[in-house]
């Protein structure tokens, strides 16, 4: 959001297109799968399940500063008998059978979204989501220009993240996964219990932004002639 003085000259009325929460998502990205950005996708190698005995002691060494000498000697306990139990062992194989499994990418992946992002009721920022502020720019003071310069630079990253021309993330040694980009624009989180859930919308026919100025909401669209003339 940004505020603005002389960009909006009147609200513009958007047309929402949506897309199913995977469905036709999945249509969309397999378009680009042999793009730049997803060149590396197929040849990522699977997250690895961890050993049991290694989970546990990095269980154990998780939770040592949160607890006292008493309640960490029943811990320890309690995780010796989880391991000697065979519990502990069947889960582990339950675990790795879900991780063997050819239509299985990422074994973590659903518990993750869940646990730790839709179905977590704590504020996002500053718990799971960090935020981050821009450093002034000396060629902008302006408040108008420096929010057209920021969405100008957004706008082009967003197109090249929607076409597949973005150039993949990656170490010296190994490509990032690329698949997480794909809910960067044109996507929202809905509210719902237990556990949210996320729904995207075609990148093609929303192509408007959100201004605000004195507690008026606009929408701006940043292709218009693109849209309008059917080049995009």
């Amino acid at each position: 959001m940004f505020a603005a003085r002389s960009l909006v000259g009147k609200a513009l009325k958007p047309q929402y297109k949506r897309f199913s929460t995977f469905g036709s998502l999945a249509k969309q990205l397999s378009g680009l799968e042999n793009s730049r950005m997803y060149q590396f996708q197929k040849s990522l190698p699977k997250l690895p399940v961890p050993a049991l005995a290694d989970t546990c002691s990095k269980y154990l060494r998780s939770v040592r500063p949160l607890l006292d000498d008493a309640n960490y000697a029943k811990t320890e306990a309690a995780v010796e008998e989880f391991q000697k139990s065979g519990v502990g062992a069947e889960l582990q194989r339950r675990l790795e059978a879900k991780a063997a499994d050819p239509k299985c990418v990422n074994w973590l992946e659903d518990w993750w979204n869940d646990l730790a992002y839709m179905g977590y009721r704590d504020p996002l920022v500053p718990y799971v989501s960090y935020f981050f502020t821009y450093k002034d720019d000396p060629r902008r003071k302006n408040q108008v220009k420096r929010a057209a310069s920021i969405l100008s630079a957004a706008m082009e990253f967003r197109q090249q993240s929607i076409t597949g021309e973005l150039e993949p993330e990656r170490t010296k040694a190994y490509p990032f996964c690329m698949y997480s980009y794909k809910f960067m624009f044109n996507a929202c989180r809905i509210p719902k219990k237990p556990c949210d859930y996320e729904v995207t919308f075609d990148p093609h026919a929303n192509t408007h932004i959100a201004v605000v100025r004195k507690n008026k909401f606009y929408t701006l669209d940043m292709f218009p002639i693109a849209v309008y003339c059917g080049w995009w």
